[in-house]
């Protein structure tokens, strides 16, 4: 769920216990269009607390964005803050 995106900024809320289990971020329909604003178009690196993921893609057909190798590092209820700092890194903090 989209809580604010505000240019390089976005926030997040992790919204099921599906989420940090399987990794994915979803977005519903009214939602999609900030989502596929914010994220680069083709692969991107997404780091975390220290730990890098190469090769991420936003999936369009699906609306959602796995991060399964990061699942470990976020739970039901946390706002994430997804920040774009080069044109292939997104840098993701808890709020």
């Amino acid at each position: 769920m989209v809580l604010k995106m505000d240019g390089r900024i976005l926030k997040y809320k992790i919204k099921s216990i599906s989420e940090s289990k399987y990794g994915y971020l979803y977005w519903k329909k009214d939602e999609r269009k900030k989502a596929y604003k914010f994220f680069p178009t083709g692969k991107f690196r997404v780091k975390m607390e220290g730990k890098i993921v190469k090769e991420r893609k936003m999936n369009k057909g699906r609306a959602r964005l796995n991060l399964y190798p990061l699942r470990e590092k976020f739970n039901k209820g946390d706002n994430l803050i997804l920040e774009k700092k080069e044109k292939d890194l997104i840098i993701i903090q808890k709020d």
